[in-house]
């Protein structure tokens, strides 16, 4: 058994809307993700940016589908993590209940 802890990189390094119905930039994605890869980087977090007007299950669908294309690229080893707190609207911990019900 390794010692070495798994390392992940955001992808707030270079967006905040990773665009999940966009091909070309999903392709860009799949770019980065590779050569982030043998920098050893083996998990990404995703910033999750609503879309306007507010469609939860589209969101979901839409990055279902972005993580769909991963796997198909290759990607299906590569954990993803999502960054879905950010905001004083959407914040799963807060101590008032409407904001963590709309978190959720």
């Amino acid at each position: 058994m390794s010692n070495t802890r798994d390392i992940y990189l955001s992808f707030f390094m270079f967006t905040t809307d990773m665009k999940p119905d966009d091909l070309e930039y999903r392709k860009i994605v799949v770019a980065h993700i590779k050569k982030l890869q043998t920098f050893g980087y083996k998990g990404f977090e995703f910033p999750i940016a609503p879309s306007f007007p507010l469609d939860y299950g589209k969101d979901v669908e839409s990055y279902t589908n972005l993580r769909d294309y991963l796997d198909d690229e290759g990607l299906a080893d590569v954990a993803i993590a999502t960054n879905v707190g950010a905001t004083r609207s959407f914040d799963p911990i807060s101590p008032y209940p409407h904001q963590r019900q709309e978190a959720l």
